[in-house]
């Protein structure tokens, strides 16, 4: 649920008593304590944590052996060596960069992890994504995770309930082990308003810090959950800087500690974008951000970094901040908040200064960066819908989150009344349930979206075209080549007699006959289809969109299996390049375009 977690490993009785006494102050800090008696459990559970920062507590009686073993480990952060014989040597703090002291008292202990904890959450800044504009090509190249993510933040800014409970009943339930954090919660229910969000959030609770760990890993069922809290929280500060000073100009610092790589990445793109998917703290006060970059524990794995604005109330920033010193629990800091979803240029002159710390410009923009090219747009229109949970299901679908699809499709279906969305809702269940091959709830999904159209619809309406393509998907997955193809005939026939025919699902149609042909053996003809349908999706696509990425695979497929090796390997390769332009990087598509291109390698250098 959170960023950073407590893994401590103790030995003797009364540790572990103390342990027990002082839990619920550690959970203050960090919900997620988990404690070790045996050492061999620990290092194993250790080697097993991917997506949290850990802060490792050794007790004692531990051998440096341990400190070995686990020193190099990249997740965890900070070692603290808990001693209440006096038993460690002074020399392991030297010897170990990450050992940050010696304690013999907890309350030391627990004072130090949260100045600790408080630093690994400033770092943390989210989905950091870094364009490249060394030259207009490279300018232009999308990051499609940058365009789902603005996409997704979006809608939910888009959504206009109040209601709380959700929320409240989810936080409870993540944290019903936790006493502390549920009297918290029960003060959220009985105290938040809307108004009260930045303060919320400057209070640094398990709120800030679930909300930072959500946005930092797009974990959308948690940002979907909290999804009021996101929306008051950017509207409080849309408030604010409406009613700024347009004419002024503050010099804002952000200090913080990168790591080695994402800094030489930010060193590589200087003059490019920087999006941070996440609310982002400024501080009017250079010493401030200080703090935050000195790398006190001369951490050979981080760089300090001082990130310096000109930050001006422009109407066409793309983004609203404000100063919040005012609301904060931190009022000495000054800080200044910027809403998710900030875009900035980094500055060309990037200077070490002698207090070991990078200083980098950076420089607010008008550019809604992805937002303003094809794809982005043409998805936006794509999925646009009256109903925000059918939009968030499509956009879902399109970056192949079938579970998450699924989940918003019945929220949807729960409450929606007009007869054309719950049949594009079931039409939708069955397309979800095709894609995890199970047949007969996917065909009861479709009938029952069938049964809705025929009620409303003559026979023949251009309306039902995709429901009797999916039938033939469906039939195809079956082996059943025949239906198939009547279906995928039915549907194109209904589209090509409308009036304004859909050429975009023409495509579609055309495509998944050349899928017959192929199931048939019958290559050359499946090539034919395949040309005519990314004839068709070349006209009326963006350049960049997964379905000419599809094209091209399936046409290399085709060439492959015509022998035609040269020809497959170019269109492979374009599949590809496409796909990583326009698809996250783990969607099934973008891994199985990678796979055929190896494939058609192989098979050219086994016949040189």
């Amino acid at each position: 649920m959170e960023n950073c977690l407590v893994v401590w490993l103790f030995f003797s009785e009364e540790e572990q008593w103390r342990i027990q006494e002082k839990k619920p102050g550690l959970q203050h800090i960090i919900h997620t304590a988990q404690i070790f008696t045996d050492t061999s459990a620990c290092l194993e559970y250790l080697n097993t944590v991917s997506d949290e920062i850990v802060f490792f507590i050794v007790s004692s009686k531990c051998d440096e052996e341990i400190l070995t073993a686990t020193h190099g480990l990249t997740q965890i952060d900070s070692i603290y060596l808990f001693d209440i014989s006096n038993e460690f040597q002074a020399e392991l703090i030297t010897n170990y960069w990450k050992v940050k002291g010696i304690f013999s008292e907890i309350s030391s202990l627990i004072d130090q992890l949260k100045k600790d904890v408080r630093q690994c959450e400033n770092n943390l800044t989210g989905s950091v994504f870094i364009t490249s504009s060394t030259s207009s090509a490279e300018s232009n190249k999308q990051n499609p995770n940058v365009m789902y993510t603005q996409l997704f933040q979006q809608i939910l800014l888009r959504m206009t309930d109040n209601n709380l409970n959700e929320m409240i009943e989810y936080c409870r339930e993540k944290y019903k082990d936790n006493p502390f954090i549920l009297e918290e919660i029960l003060t959220i229910e009985q105290q938040y308003t809307g108004k009260s969000s930045i303060w919320w959030y400057t209070k640094e609770s398990f709120l800030y810090r679930m909300l930072n760990k959500a946005l930092r890993i797009q974990d959308i069922d948690t940002i979907y959950a909290i999804r009021t809290y996101i929306r008051h929280l950017h509207e409080q500060l849309v408030q604010l800087y409406s009613k700024s000073d347009s004419c002024s100009t503050t010099t804002l610092y952000r200090g913080q500690l990168m790591t080695n790589s994402d800094f030489e990445e930010l060193k590589q793109n200087q003059g490019g974008l920087l999006f941070f998917s996440n609310f982002l703290s400024f501080s009017e006060n250079l010493s401030v951000a200080k703090t935050f970059a000195n790398n006190n524990s001369n951490d050979p794995t981080k760089t300090g970094v001082i990130f310096a604005l000109q930050a001006n109330h422009s109407p066409t920033n793309n983004v609203a901040f404000a100063n919040i010193h005012q609301y904060s629990c931190f009022e000495d800091e000054k800080e200044w908040l910027f809403s998710i979803g900030s875009i900035f240029h980094i500055g060309w002159r990037m200077k070490f200064n002698n207090d070991g710390i990078w200083y980098v410009k950076l420089n607010l923009t008008n550019e809604r960066n992805l937002q303003s090219l094809g794809l982005a747009r043409h998805i936006s229109n794509f999925i646009k819908s009256q109903n925000l949970l059918i939009e968030l299901g499509k956009l879902m679908w399109e970056m192949g989150e079938y579970e998450q699809t699924e989940k918003f499709y019945r929220k949807a279906l729960e409450t929606e009344d007009d007869w054309r969305c719950r049949s594009g809702i079931l039409n939708r269940l069955g397309m979800i349930y095709w894609k995890k091959n199970e047949i007969e709830q996917a065909l009861h999904f479709y009938q029952q979206a069938l049964i809705i159209d025929r009620q409303h619809l003559p026979e023949n309406d251009p309306s039902m075209s995709s429901i009797y393509n999916n039938l033939g998907l469906l039939y195809l997955n079956q082996g059943k080549l025949n239906e198939a193809r009547e279906n995928f005939q039915r549907a194109c026939q209904l589209d090509l007699n409308s009036i304004k025919p859909r050429k975009e699902w023409l495509g579609s149609y055309y495509n998944n006959m050349a899928s017959v042909f192929a199931a048939e053996k019958n290559h050359s003809k499946a090539l034919f289809y395949h040309n005519k349908a990314f004839k068709i999706r070349r006209e009326v696509l963006p350049s960049t969109h997964p379905l000419i990425a599809l094209s091209h695979n399936n046409i290399a497929i085709s060439f492959m299996r015509l022998n035609r090796l040269s020809e497959a390997y170019e269109h492979s390769r374009i599949a590809v390049n496409i796909a990583s332009q326009s698809l996250p990087a783990m969607h099934e598509d973008t891994i199985l375009y990678q796979e055929n291109l190896d494939f058609i390698r192989q098979s050219m250098q086994s016949k040189i």
